[in-house]
């Protein structure tokens, strides 16, 4: 895999700080996820609109602007298997198109993508930093 960019968010819950890793290569969405979890921990799992905003600063610079996210189609999840409470599908139509790979955009939506299409991705790692609550 090619260049790696590491980001430090400070998104976190309590305890928790999320760190996302840019990864320039593109990948079919599945190797992109072995790659995440071999190396880091999962595709980014984007839980809120401030998180949202964050990547999208970072997908504009991308070529292609646009990068796979964590979520799929089984019933719509993350990578993890948690369920996805925030959601920014350009439109509802979205939600139900036969595909079932997500992908971030340069205009701050996320698009389902055939997971077969060749895209850089994100990659995240969530450190502990409040070991009393870990």
């Amino acid at each position: 895999f090619g260049p790696l960019t590491s980001v430090n968010f400070i998104f976190h819950t309590f305890s928790f700080k999320k760190t996302l890793y840019v990864v320039e290569t593109s990948s079919s969405w599945e190797d992109a996820l072995a790659h995440c979890r071999a190396n880091h921990s999962e595709l980014a799992m984007i839980r809120s609109s401030a998180e949202n905003s964050e990547v999208t600063s970072l997908v504009a610079s991308l070529n292609p602007s646009i990068a796979w996210i964590g979520l799929y189609r089984e019933s719509w999840r993350w990578s993890d298997n948690t369920p996805v409470n925030f959601t920014n599908w350009r439109s509802v139509w979205d939600v139900i198109r036969g595909l079932h790979c997500a992908a971030e955009t340069a205009d701050h939506v996320w698009s389902p993508t055939g997971c077969d299409a060749q895209l850089p991705f994100f990659c995240q790692a969530e450190h502990c930093w409040l070991l009393t609550f870990c």
